[in-house]
């Protein structure tokens, strides 16, 4: 949840299902509810880690105008694949554009996967820290509620992603590897903020 970049509040409910992509079937590993607390409704990842932001009234605010640094929820992923996984969430923004481009993040350092927005309010997804840039067409509204789902398998190369039920378009990976597997940070990275 890349939330370190609205001004205001940004209400968000995060689901994460992830599988190896020897599996048959995929495996819910974490799911956050944001209805309240950072926990892991299944009770297999730890708590999100809060920086400067916090939940009210069942949802996770941020500051319109935060101090000095910076904020956000991060929420670690135990048992995380890169080779294959499906994120999905639903969030609500006021704004759109720079400097509120980002609304989802994968890896803290690395930022391997991340979601965010042009200046016009088209969804962009970012790979291996903005090395690809893939452009939607499909357009996020300010003060109306969002949801994305996008499937990742790098075996099978390929990324589907929706926006609010709709399939837009799928792309090809081709030999592509996300650069943080094979590194220091590959376990510390398994984390979206």
């Amino acid at each position: 949840l890349s939330l370190e970049r609205f001004r205001s509040a940004l209400w968000l409910w995060l689901f994460l299902l992830a599988a190896a992509s020897m599996q048959a079937e995929p495996v819910l590993l974490s799911h956050f509810k944001m209805d309240g607390n950072g926990r892991d409704a299944l009770g297999n990842s730890p708590n999100m880690e809060l920086f400067g932001t916090s939940f009210a009234n069942k949802q996770l605010n941020l500051p319109c105008n935060p101090e000095p640094g910076f904020y956000t929820a991060l929420a670690r992923i135990d048992g995380f694949s890169y080779e294959s996984f499906t994120v999905a969430w639903e969030f609500r923004a006021n704004q759109f554009g720079y400097p509120y481009t980002t609304l989802l993040s994968g890896g803290p350092g690395y930022r391997w996967i991340e979601f965010g927005s042009t200046a016009d309010g088209h969804l962009l997804l970012r790979l291996n820290n903005g090395q690809w840039l893939i452009s939607f067409t499909n357009a996020l509204r300010a003060n109306q509620w969002h949801s994305i789902a996008c499937a990742v398998d790098v075996a099978a190369r390929s990324i589907v992603t929706f926006l609010d039920g709709q399939r837009l378009r799928d792309v090809d990976l081709g030999s592509f590897q996300f650069n943080v597997v094979g590194t220091p940070s590959e376990e510390s990275d398994k984390a979206f903020s």
